[in-house]
């Protein structure tokens, strides 16, 4: 079991935290280094006794542990519950520390951490069988055609189920990357490659790329880009796939027969992509930001609930904020609406 355990608060905790031999305990004093902590650690542990100091540091991590919902547990007062609470701790400990308390709390959190990781693997796993499985079945048809001789109709098929097998195969390398990629991004291994690209240009591959998975439900996407070329200096690569990403989590969830629109403009100085689609709605219980956590696409799976393919979304977000913008997605009955703003 991870054990390591961040804590920020009084040097008597401290001392009491530190003579438990099974937990590391790491002393959270640095802001630049915290979310890298907080992604390889169990639980936070914030001790709350200079209020309005205690609760900046609560709402710093909840601002950086969006990806990896790290408990961030509060040893507070009773009377100061409510502002712990309002800034973002996820679990109460009473003051004094209690370590037998603490030892159950954090068994319970381990066993939850576990099931939430299995359930994303779940929704992965789930993904990737599905172009695996018509790869296979696309090349059982093409030996079972090559035993007799081809005639000009059956080559027609082995076209057809080539031209799927190709699909399918690009579907499942993009599925594949964005996870492995999601993974170095949240723990700072993969950094951007910042060069001037033609954003028009960006966003028309991306679009050639993701578009034939439309073709079977006679979905379209339709592009209105802007009247003059836009530049802008970033990762060309993290651009692009999450572009590509974004527009096939709108594929997915879009009634058959209707069109995905993609746009792009500058604005107050910032580079703003919308892509839209009027197919299911996002839950409003999972937005703003939810919705981009990897942790919440099983339930939202089994909850019928549109979710992300694979992990595109929590991909798509990490590598915007990689390169210094952000995702939003504003959704309703209507339409859904993703939106990317980066700083030229």
């Amino acid at each position: 079991m991870n054990k390591q355990i961040l804590f920020h608060g009084s040097s008597t905790t401290l001392e009491l935290l530190q003579q438990q031999p099974q937990l590391k305990i790491v002393v959270l004093d640095n802001v630049k280094t915290m979310q890298k902590l907080v992604l390889q650690s169990l639980a936070v542990i914030i001790e709350i006794n200079e209020p309005e100091h205690d609760f900046a540091w609560l709402s710093t991590l909840q601002a950086i542990s969006l990806f990896a919902p790290v408990p961030k547990i509060a040893l507070v007062r009773p009377e100061h519950f409510k502002g712990a609470i309002a800034a973002g701790a996820t679990e109460l400990l009473y003051q004094p520390l209690n370590i037998t308390e603490l030892e159950v709390r954090l068994n319970t959190l381990w066993k939850q951490q576990q099931e939430s990781l299995l359930g994303s693997l779940d929704v992965l796993t789930h993904d990737l069988n599905s172009p695996l499985g018509i790869i296979e079945y696309s090349l059982q048809l093409v030996l079972e055609i090559l035993e007799d001789e081809p005639s000009p109709e059956t080559l027609h098929d082995i076209r057809q189920f080539v031209e799927n097998m190709l699909i399918a195969s690009y579907r499942l390398r993009m599925l594949s990357m964005d996870t492995l990629d999601y993974i170095r991004l949240i723990h700072q291994q993969l950094q951007p490659i910042n060069k001037t690209i033609e954003v028009i240009q960006v966003i028309q591959d991306a679009i050639q790329n993701v578009a034939h998975s439309g073709n079977e439900n006679h979905i379209k996407v339709a592009f209105h880009p802007p009247s003059s070329p836009i530049q802008i200096k970033t990762d060309k690569n993290l651009l692009q796939r999450s572009i590509e990403a974004a527009l096939d989590t709108s594929i997915k969830f879009c009634q058959p027969r209707s069109t995905i629109d993609i746009s792009c403009q500058i604005n107050n100085g910032q580079l703003i992509i919308n892509i839209r689609d009027y197919g299911q709605p996002v839950d409003p219980a999972y937005l703003p930001n939810i919705v981009f956590a990897p942790y919440v696409q099983s339930a939202m799976r089994e909850d019928g609930k549109r979710s992300a393919v694979g992990l595109s979304l929590p991909f798509i977000s990490a590598a915007i904020e990689a390169l210094g913008g952000k995702v939003t997605i504003n959704s309703d009955d209507s339409c859904t609406t993703l939106e990317i703003i980066l700083p030229m």
